[in-house]
């Protein structure tokens, strides 16, 4: 349909020298650097302060995804207690907070990642697992562990026009999400082509530029109230 139902917070950097950057862009040398807890933190709240605004503007339906550091989420009780915190002061009302993790976290120390996960939902908190289809994927994560979703790689959705290893990916992965009860959102959605098989295939959820490009939080509500004047 088209109608917003959640968005995904995502990090810039304004660099004087270099314009705009995206996260992958500086994400990496914030975890070698040790900085990744400061900023990932800091992203964690501006997210829930926008939530609090979104709520309190007639939205409170509305999701709100944020990438967290496989390096924050081995952090463990500190880590959870930072989120909890920042819900709490913000007035976030419990799932509409989503964490997107990464497989690779499980690369590290999966019983810690898994401890720290579970605390999270526990209390409230949405996990999505991302990247689907990116690397190698083990379908384990999803039946041991507390995920709400599962979002397929761009590379995959651009590819599975022409590309019958992706189609056969996008497929799977959403009966695999539906056996478990799970949201299945296909990412990197650009062209009607794209949204169109998607939609043959049985996906109920997308996200990409040909939906909703990048907007301020401003352009987000204004996105909203367009939908609820227009009844998309």
């Amino acid at each position: 349909s088209k109608r917003i139902v959640a968005a995904e917070a995502l990090l810039r950097w304004r660099n004087p020298e270099h314009g705009l950057l995206a996260a992958a862009d500086f994400i990496p040398l914030a975890e070698r650097s040790g900085h990744i807890s400061r900023l990932g933190g800091w992203a964690l709240r501006q997210a829930c302060v926008a939530l609090q605004r979104l709520q309190r503007s007639g939205h409170p339906g509305i999701r709100l995804s944020v990438n967290v550091s496989p390096l924050q989420i081995l952090r463990g009780q500190s880590f959870a207690d930072d989120v909890l915190a920042a819900m709490k002061s913000c007035g976030v009302t419990p799932g509409r907070l989503e964490l997107e993790i990464s497989e690779s976290v499980f690369l590290h120390n999966p019983e810690q990642a898994a401890k720290t996960m579970e605390m999270l939902a526990e209390n409230g908190v949405s996990l999505a697992l991302d990247g689907i289809g990116k690397d190698y994927f083990s379908p384990a994560y999803l039946r041991h562990l507390p995920f709400r979703a599962i979002k397929i790689d761009r590379q995959c959705t651009c590819e599975a026009l022409h590309d019958p290893y992706s189609q056969s990916i996008l497929r799977s992965s959403l009966l695999l999400a539906q056996g478990l009860g799970l949201a299945a959102i296909a990412e990197g959605v650009e062209t009607g082509e794209q949204l169109n098989l998607l939609r043959q295939a049985g996906y109920r959820h997308a996200q990409g530029n040909l939906l909703g490009n990048q907007l301020t939080l401003a352009e987000l509500k204004r996105r909203l109230q367009a939908d609820d004047a227009t009844g998309v």
